[in-house]
């Protein structure tokens, strides 16, 4: 007897979500994240060192406001510059939270209700990692995890991360014992987002990558204006 052919299983693809809920997944996560981003500064009932909180966060608040506005009404040619540009948002604000988060935990004291550091990180975090999450799924369900270079651009990419994050972190420990701040918390906050932002150029469409990087862009003229 012949043997029968063992049918073939196809796996199912991830289901392709619809731009105009990613976008009302981003200004919900903006509404949640905006009472936590005004005051900047998280105090406690301790004596020691206030964190200063995610640098430019309101700006980058507005960038994810916009995106989502964006996926919402179906702006034309805005598919792609939508996501990537929140994508680049979220992780400055994510790196933000784990910032606090690494401050938090080194204070002796915490004080507690509902206005405390912990509850102002538990939504900046969570809001940050919906943001990024639904965005980094519509760029991949579209396709646009395309190395616009190719091989080079990815490995020029690669280069220039691996060069963000070491003059970055050098920078960072340059300033941090002088001025009294945690080396930790700056390289969580700044140099590492903007590490990832970079790394990510090369496995980008053009348009995506660009939007990538305007956040990143847009905190370090923040960060020029603030401390020149």
């Amino acid at each position: 007897m012949i043997p029968l052919a063992e049918p073939v299983v196809v796996p199912r693809a991830l289901p392709r979500p619809r731009a105009r809920s990613i976008g009302v997944v981003h200004l919900v996560a903006a509404a949640c994240m905006l009472a936590t981003l005004p005051p900047q500064r998280l105090g406690t009932t301790c004596a020691g060192e206030e964190f200063v909180g995610t640098p430019a966060a309101m700006y980058l608040l507005f960038a994810v406001v916009i995106s989502g506005l964006a996926l919402l009404l179906r702006v034309p040619r805005c598919s792609a510059v939508a996501p990537a540009l929140a994508a680049g948002a979220a992780m400055s604000l994510l790196g933000g939270a784990a910032a606090g988060w690494v401050w938090f935990t080194g204070q002796s004291c915490p004080g507690v209700g509902f206005n405390t550091p912990a509850v102002v990180l538990v939504l900046q975090t969570g809001g940050a990692i919906a943001v990024l999450g639904t965005a980094a799924w519509l760029l991949y369900s579209r396709a646009e995890f395309a190395p616009w270079a190719g091989a080079r651009g990815v490995v020029a990419s690669t280069a220039a991360a691996v060069s963000t994050l070491v003059i970055g972190s050098g920078f960072a420990v340059l300033i941090a014992h002088p001025a009294g701040f945690n080396a930790g918390v700056v390289i969580l906050a700044v140099a590492l987002p903007w590490t990832l932002s970079v790394g990510a150029i090369g496995w980008l469409r053009q348009s995506p990558a660009l939007a990538v990087m305007m956040t990143v862009g847009l905190q370090a003229l923040w960060l020029l204006l603030t401390f020149a």
